[in-house]
């Protein structure tokens, strides 16, 4: 049997120290054909935006704390079903705040907004072809996304 579709393992630490601007995730992994290992470091401020077809996973590798704000799908009264975090539909905003070995998912369709005062790295898995801009389209803070893999 050929083990030539295997690919070479890959270094975390190593694709990190070699990642030198900041929102430029370089994708590490590739599951299933559909789901995106991204590894990207932040600091400063990125945009408000959505991802409108796919949950967004954030894993904390080091350095931060990453505040992640989002605006919370609003919540009816009555017992009448939650708003649907689609753009028009959010609540107040909110915020988390992940510390290294934190895990957090941004729920497909929640406005959100990651910032950062310190540098920090972070592990994004979310669905193939996703813009790191999401909603807001192609534009200056778009990224292509490298891939990384051996």
């Amino acid at each position: 049997m050929s083990t030539s579709f295997i690919r070479p393992k890959l270094s975390i630490p190593t694709t990190l120290a070699n990642i030198k601007n900041t929102f430029a995730p370089v994708m590490v992994a590739l599951i299933n054909n559909d789901t995106e290992l991204r590894m990207v470091k932040i600091k400063g401020e990125f945009i408000w935006h959505s991802h409108p077809n796919t949950d967004e996973l954030w894993y904390i590798l080091e350095g931060g704390p990453l505040t992640i704000r989002y605006k919370a799908p609003a919540n009816t009264d009555k017992g009448e079903e939650e708003g649907d975090g689609k753009e028009g539909s959010e609540g107040k905003e909110e915020a988390v705040v992940l510390e290294k070995g934190d895990v957090f998912i941004v729920p497909e369709g929640v406005q959100h907004c990651p910032f950062s005062t310190e540098e920090v790295s972070c592990l994004v898995v979310e669905r193939t072809g996703t813009l790191n801009t999401g909603d807001r389209g192609v534009g200056e803070r778009t990224a292509v996304i490298q891939d990384v893999r051996n």
